[in-house]
């Protein structure tokens, strides 16, 4: 079980907090993160998303929790990530069938709570859905969608965190396999 405490802040002071390299070692970012692993070959085929206003790194659909995402005392990274999702990428609930559990990664001051979901088409057609979402956007929050089937498609704009759990992720499927 993991367990902590979110405060609320306005944005451009976590971006000054980032900018600072997080100087208050107590506080840390947490955050949901989407992993979808699209319809064939589930364990290997990810749809991926460059963000261009967060220093144009590729990762997951994410974000962070806001005020809609607090329900009661607690907050719902679930709602938050399929949020996000919707948000960026026009897909919805109905497109994936969630893994259970959420897997923790510890990057310095990032904590990103990511949710696998198996998506129900392939990575192509997700992509090209993704991408038609974005034409019809009219400041979209994506710049383009980036398919992963293995260590050879890592890019150097993607977080080290992103490609050590990826890393973990592709080696537990290839020991379940044998």
């Amino acid at each position: 079980m993991f367990h902590g405490a979110y405060f609320e802040t306005d944005f451009a002071s976590m971006l000054a907090w980032r900018q600072w390299d997080a100087p208050d070692p107590g506080v840390k970012n947490c955050f949901a993160m989407g992993r979808c692993a699209a319809a064939t070959a589930a364990s290997s085929s990810v749809s991926w998303a460059r963000i261009p206003r967060i220093r144009g790194e590729i990762y997951f659909p994410a974000g962070l929790p806001d005020l809609n995402d607090v329900d009661g005392a607690r907050v719902d990274l679930a709602r938050n990530v399929m949020r996000e999702i919707g948000e960026e990428t026009g897909l919805t609930p109905a497109d994936f069938e969630a893994q259970p559990g959420w897997i923790t990664v510890l990057a310095g001051p990032r904590i990103a709570q990511v949710k696998t979901l198996h998506a129900r088409e392939t990575a192509a057609v997700l992509r090209a859905r993704i991408l038609a979402h974005l034409a019809r956007e009219a400041q979209p929050e994506l710049a383009d969608i980036r398919i992963v089937r293995g260590p050879a498609d890592f890019d150097p704009m993607m977080p080290p965190f992103v490609t050590a759990f990826l890393t973990h992720v592709w080696s537990q499927a290839s020991e379940e396999a044998s």
